[in-house]
């Protein structure tokens, strides 16, 4: 009976320590507890009536950088919050104006789900502006092609040029 113990014992007192690593660039192994990132979602600008844009969701937040890639505003916001998801939204009546070098202007509607909690985060949101692009060459076939973006609330205009 002895010898039947001894391979349990032996096994019991190999495994605790065949476990421990003195290399410190271990591997982390992704668990249901750490994060994945996030990769970037890119939303539609959203053309709506007066009536939409006006009781879109007003939420505080600041707008620190606009830029343009390719087909893509691209924002820097900043928040309060991180309980509760927050939604960006970027509303346009649809309509160009032409007092100056040609231009629209939109609202970007900001809705934090009434997250009370104060962390201070700041994230990139991009906006396709294919229906910008559409809608500027349907309406000025071979007249324009750049248009200044206003963003309500902000300095920032960044200029959309279509090739």
């Amino acid at each position: 009976m002895i010898r039947g113990c001894k391979p349990i014992l032996m096994i019991g007192l190999i495994l605790p320590f065949s476990c421990t690593s003195d290399d410190a660039s271990t591997e982390v192994v992704q668990t249901p507890t750490t994060p994945a990132v996030e990769a970037p979602h890119v939303r539609m600008i959203q053309i709506a009536d007066k009536e939409q844009i006006d009781s879109a969701p007003s939420d505080q937040f600041d707008v620190f950088d606009a830029k343009i890639e390719g087909n893509s505003l691209v924002l820097v916001v900043e928040y309060g919050g991180g309980c509760e998801t927050h939604e960006f939204e970027l509303y346009w009546d649809g309509l160009f104006l032409e007092e100056g070098p040609l231009s629209i202007k939109t609202i970007l509607a900001h809705n934090a789900h009434n997250d009370s909690c104060e962390a201070m985060i700041q994230k990139e949101i991009r906006f396709d502006l294919t229906l910008l692009k559409q809608s500027l060459r349907k309406s000025y076939p071979d007249e324009v092609s750049e248009v200044t973006i206003q963003i309500s609330g902000t300095k920032l205009k960044p200029m959309f040029s279509i090739e």
